[in-house]
């Protein structure tokens, strides 16, 4: 699948963006994302605690089932959101609390997804 990247105004290089250090080095589709979407990456961020770590999480399921032809790539930024909206950021006091959000938010992302299509 080619995406067309100018006419979509999709941002390509960490240039492009604040969060980009990070997220378009590490996380495809984030290199991907819109202006639009990379406020939820600068919001997860700015909130601390654990919201990081269910970014991180929601993120890894949404692409997940795109590869998997379960979930539109529109759909990866929605499915994060609405688990970023979903999964409360607490204090990331010690590894069992960022754990636990990464585990709420896959959880949270999978309710998310369109169901299977039957084989």
């Amino acid at each position: 699948m080619q995406i067309d990247t100018a006419e979509h105004g999709i941002l390509t290089s960490a240039a492009d963006t604040r969060a980009g250090n990070y997220f378009v080095s590490n996380y495809p589709p984030y290199s991907f994302w819109t202006p639009d979407h990379v406020g939820d990456a600068y919001a997860a961020l700015e909130r601390g605690g654990t919201a990081p770590a269910v970014l991180n999480g929601a993120n890894e399921v949404a692409v997940e089932a795109f590869l998997a032809g379960r979930l539109a790539f529109t759909g990866i930024a929605r499915v994060i959101a609405e688990a970023l909206d979903a999964v409360p950021a607490v204090e990331a006091n010690d590894l069992a609390a960022v754990i636990a959000a990464d585990e709420a938010a896959r959880r949270a992302a999978l309710t998310r997804l369109p169901a299977r299509a039957a084989a």
